[in-house]
């Protein structure tokens, strides 16, 4: 989560700039995203993520150079069922992405963008374990799935009104970092232990798709 919040910060910081400079276009978005991962974690096999939620975000227009920048996060649920001595759980999705790329369609009614985008992706889960990390007796498990990834997206918009627009995007990302932590707790005897474990990994793909509206600011 650290990773993801020190992404995001610097993600702003470095919008806030681009937009600051661009004599163009500004863009506040609200969605709907959907989101696939498929992780590879070390030793431990792959994990396959399915969920989606709300997607809020900004992009930003350079309409003389065509310079595009992005930042987007989405809040809600994702199940898995790929966690060793769990069946399927449900939890917490987040996402950010940072973007930039150039736009070859910048008219007052349509915006066609390709972006390179760095993304952080972040999914938690309770679940109840009785064998887990070596315990025994049923115990209280908190597991979370954190991946960085760098990839491309392709964003479209289109004017429905004065101000609103018609928003589309499609998102796919290599995955280059994975983190899952896994957290059990037990009890004997009125005492409770904890214990945990910490795997990474590499490779493999996420996929985003989003659609939603967005009103141009300015």
């Amino acid at each position: 989560m650290k990773k993801i919040i020190a992404m995001l910060l610097a993600s702003v910081v470095a919008f806030t700039a681009v937009a600051e400079e661009a004599k163009g276009s500004l863009y506040a978005g609200a969605g709907l995203s959907g989101l696939y991962s498929n992780l590879n974690v070390k030793d431990d096999g792959s994990r396959s993520v399915m969920g989606g939620g709300l997607n809020l975000g900004f992009l930003s227009v350079n309409n003389l150079s065509g310079l595009t920048s992005k930042i987007d996060c989405t809040f809600g649920a994702s199940s898995t069922a790929d966690i060793p001595n769990e069946d399927r759980l449900t939890g917490f999705l987040f996402a950010a992405n940072f973007e930039m790329g150039y736009s070859f369609i910048r008219s007052e009614d349509t915006v066609l963008s390709l972006l390179g985008v760095l993304s952080a992706t972040s999914s938690s889960y309770n679940g109840d374990n009785e064998n887990a990390l070596g315990f025994v007796k049923l115990g209280d498990e908190n597991i979370s799935l954190v991946s960085l990834g760098i990839g491309a997206d392709v964003a479209f918009i289109q004017r429905i009104s004065n101000n609103l627009h018609f928003y589309a995007s499609a998102n796919t990302r290599y995955i280059w970092s994975v983190d899952e932590d896994r957290k059990l707790s037990s009890e004997d005897d009125g005492v409770t232990y904890y214990t945990g474990i910490t795997r990474t990994g590499t490779g493999k793909i996420e996929v985003q798709p989003t659609l939603g509206v967005m009103w141009k600011i300015k």
